[in-house]
Formats: structure tokens, C-alpha cells, sequence
């Protein structure tokens, strides 16, 4: 029985492990990366000038919500992907 178990185990990580890695993922070509960082950085500006005298999370949800609205614009990029 512990066998068993001990093997399950084994097999299940495994397959996480192999369904989990970055290599599965699709990669980004250089034009998606410069768009991303572009939309990163353009929303970053925005962000700073629109909650000037707010906490962090308020600049974190404004900069979050702006490359949402962003990427919207690119449906090729997968958002997952942009880590």
C-alpha cells in the first residue's frame, strides 16, 4: 500500500511539473515584447500622474486597470504571458 501511494504521488507531481514549466508557454517575439513594455511603461506614467497623493494601491489598481484596457487592443498577447 505505501508503494502505491508513494508511486501516485510521484506521478501526479510529475505531471504538474511537466504541465507547470515556462517552456510549455508560448514565447513572446521581440515586436510583443516592445508593446508590452511600451503599454508597461506608458501605463506606469499614467498611473503616477493620475494618483498623485494616493496610496500605493490605488497607483497599483490604476496602473493594473490601464494594461488590462491596453492589452485589449493586442488580442494576440496572451495577458498570462506577460509576467
Amino acid at each position: 500500500m505505501f508503494r502505491f501511494v508513494t508511486g501516485l504521488f510521484v506521478a501526479i507531481f510529475a505531471v504538474a511539473i511537466v504541465n507547470g514549466t515556462p517552456a510549455a508557454a508560448a514565447k513572446l517575439t521581440k515586436a510583443e515584447k516592445a508593446i508590452v513594455t511600451h503599454v508597461k511603461l506608458q501605463c506606469k506614467s499614467a498611473a503616477a500622474d493620475k494618483a498623485k497623493g494616493y496610496g500605493m494601491i490605488e497607483r497599483w489598481k490604476y496602473y493594473s486597470d490601464c494594461v488590462q484596457e491596453e492589452m485589449k487592443k493586442h488580442p494576440t498577447i496572451d495577458p498570462l504571458d506577460l509576467g
